[in-house]
């Protein structure tokens, strides 16, 4: 980073009265919620009159009464209405997997993975478990704890992730790479099976959980950041305000950006720029997933379209879900390009740093810690889409390898690679890219405040605490945490080791 010889007015750790601290918080709720209150379950719920309504997005009132929503909105419409209703969304497709699976006679449902001579109970022992099962709720309702609707979507969330994760376990016991395997004996290694899209189910349901947290977490942190950690901006009553809100109207254009296409009946069509890097970012999948259709189904592709319906949505189903997801990559990378800013010496054209350091700020970080949560909840995310990336090479990968064969370079070789190889290159890559424009960058911003700050600290004129601005951290995280995380950023790519 470049210093344009401007040093920000910097903290002594006493004057933090300029207001609260604490601003990483959903801007829909004012404590914290467990892990299956992330994201809504029932799209109706019961409102104040006891009557029923759809569930929508409320913000939590303030003091005055007032319910102000943020300045910033990630995604709009029908991606967030999809994002915030994720465990409904993907408790939906897991029945459609299993209903098309079932009726579909080239792949392989539930009932074809079950032991031979065990199938589903009979109607009669099922009416009987569930009586029973009810039976269990009788001393709750005697001792007036009466399961609400809070309990209901606990049970909801945590019984699909069950029930994911159970699909999960299944997949890597039938795989014929593992030692212990479970296939049955007439099922092909690369035969379509209801277990093939739990994996990315597990991911989806999870990772979206975590996303949608993180999306009202982030908006509220840049949408309320001056008046919530006023303490982290220059001068943030007056021109330091100014210039970060113009930033902030700036990121909020972003999001909401758009791309002209055709005229229509004489009106010109635009679409969200998000929605367009998604559809041309999953081209290519699409194309190969069309590719294997007619191996799948053993007829050409125009006849597989029209006679094989199942097949067609159980290849194509995964890539709906897709573009809801690269569509939140895209608003992620705008934000991160926006943070990135804000730790340049002039984020906005203008001369001066807009952020300051605070040595002995409460939040351990010198005023930074709000960031760090979201470099690390990312992070996170990224994680997990790199231990399903290493799943799938393992579970669908190297069996569909087997049968290909790889000694020689062959039209379904490079179409393996690209499904399989690729998005593991791709992990890398992000994992590096986001380490840098995020950990690495803030970094780089504190650490160069830090010796402006112990330079003016041990002037003779100085009132600043020398001691409290070498202790100063450096890092928007605990350094023990960022170990965490970089350890956990190289397990997926560890465990492809063994394969090489």
């Amino acid at each position: 980073m470049v210093s344009t010889g401007v040093v920000p007015p910097m903290a002594t750790g006493d004057d933090e009265a300029a207001g609260p601290v604490e601003c990483w918080r959903r801007w829909t709720s004012t404590r914290e919620v467990p892990f299956h209150r992330y994201c809504a379950v029932f799209p109706v719920v019961r409102g104040p009159d006891g009557g029923l309504t759809l569930n929508r997005e409320r913000s939590v009132r303030s003091a005055g009464g007032t319910a102000e929503r943020p300045r910033v909105r990630y995604v709009t419409g029908v991606t967030r209405t999809l994002l915030r209703f994720t465990p409904l969304v993907v408790l939906c497709t897991l029945l459609g997997y299993v209903v098309l699976t079932e009726l579909s006679a080239d792949t392989v449902g539930l009932t074809d993975l079950l032991p031979a001579g065990v199938g589903f109970p009979s109607p009669l022992v099922t009416v009987a478990v569930l009586a029973w099962l009810a039976l269990l709720f009788v001393p709750l309702y005697v001792a007036d704890l009466r399961p609400g609707p809070a309990t209901a979507q606990a049970v909801a969330v945590y019984g699909t992730l069950l029930a994911l994760l159970l699909g999960c376990l299944g997949a890597v016991l039938a795989s014929p790479v593992v030692d212990v395997p479970l296939r049955p004996p007439d099922v092909g290694p690369t035969e379509w099976t209801i277990l093939n899209p739990v994996g990315f189910l597990t991911v989806a349901f999870v990772g979206g959980h975590l996303l949608y947290d993180t999306v009202l977490r982030t908006e509220t942190t840049l949408s309320r950041l001056p008046e919530k950690h006023p303490a982290v901006l220059v001068d943030p009553e007056g021109e330091g305000r100014r210039r970060y809100e113009a930033l902030l109207d700036d990121l909020a254009g972003a999001l909401r950006s758009s791309v002209a296409t055709l005229a229509v009946g004489g009106r010109r069509v635009s679409l969200r720029t998000s929605h367009v890097f998604a559809v041309v970012f999953l081209v290519p999948f699409l194309v190969s997933r069309l590719a294997s259709l007619p191996e799948m189904t053993g007829r050409p592709l125009p006849a597989a379209l029209l006679a094989e319906p199942g097949e067609v949505a159980v290849a194509l189903v995964p890539l709906a879900l897709d573009v809801v997801l690269i569509v939140l990559l895209f608003q992620f990378l705008v934000v991160t390009a926006f943070v990135h800013r804000l730790f340049s010496d002039s984020p906005d054209g203008e001369a001066g740093p807009l952020l300051r350091y605070r040595p002995g700020h409460p939040d351990g970080q010198a005023g930074f810690a709000e960031f760090g949560n979201y470099a690390t909840r990312i992070n996170l995310v990224l994680v997990l889409a790199g231990f399903y990336v290493v799943y799938r090479l393992y579970v669908l990968g190297l069996p569909l390898l087997g049968e290909i064969g790889a000694s020689a370079v062959t039209p379904d070789l490079l179409n393996w690679g690209l499904l399989f190889v690729a998005p593991l290159v791709v992990y890398a890559v992000a994992v590096l890219l986001w380490l840098y424009f995020s950990f690495w960058r803030m970094h780089r911003f504190m650490a160069e405040a830090k010796t402006e700050a112990l330079r003016e600290a041990r002037r003779p004129a100085s009132d600043r605490d020398v001691e409290t601005v070498e202790s100063a951290p450096v890092w928007p995280i605990d350094t023990r945490l960022l170990y965490t995380a970089l350890s956990l950023d190289l397990l997926p790519v560890l465990t492809v080791l063994p394969m090489t």
